[in-house]
């Protein structure tokens, strides 16, 4: 079954999807450029993904110019969690946006990484108490990936 779709006469590719699945509700998060900028989205199916219970993509990130890419996608207890990087003129950064609701709202972005050079492609968990777990790649002052960690207590 097909998710997406190009603007009419224009197409364009979506990428690197991440899937979580909660109690008859699946969330897929990816990325595309149907706006000319690479933007970060979740789809929802509150049926389990059966046909027919797809609901319209939700934009979780865009700001001109700047490329939102390689979300990953978490759920627990109806809370959603999506992490995704963002590549700035200077620095790459990782972002955080939530929904306490099952998908019905999310929060604007939050920069975890504001000390960060070149943080990229984030993965994410959560445990059973709702706690996320965050992993990355960064460079360190020397210029050299490494892989760090971060804990987002539940809200």
């Amino acid at each position: 079954m097909r998710l997406t779709a190009d603007p009419p006469g224009d197409p364009r590719p979506s990428w690197a999807p991440s899937i979580a699945v909660e109690k008859g509700r699946v969330h897929i998060v990816f990325f595309d450029r149907r706006t000319g900028d690479w933007q970060v989205y979740d789809k929802r199916s509150r049926g389990d993904g059966a046909a027919g219970t797809w609901e319209a993509e939700v934009r979780l990130a865009a700001h001109p110019g700047v490329t939102f890419a390689r979300p990953s996608v978490a759920i627990r207890g109806g809370r959603v969690h999506v992490v995704f990087w963002g590549e700035w003129p200077q620095a790459a950064h990782v972002y955080h946006v939530f929904s306490p609701d099952g998908g019905d709202h999310f929060s604007p972005p939050a920069d975890l990484t504001p000390g960060g050079r070149r943080a990229l492609h984030p993965s994410m968990a959560t445990s059973p108490d709702g706690t996320a777990h965050v992993v990355w790649y960064d460079q360190d002052r020397r210029g050299i990936d490494q892989v760090f960690y971060l804990r987002l207590h539940p809200r």
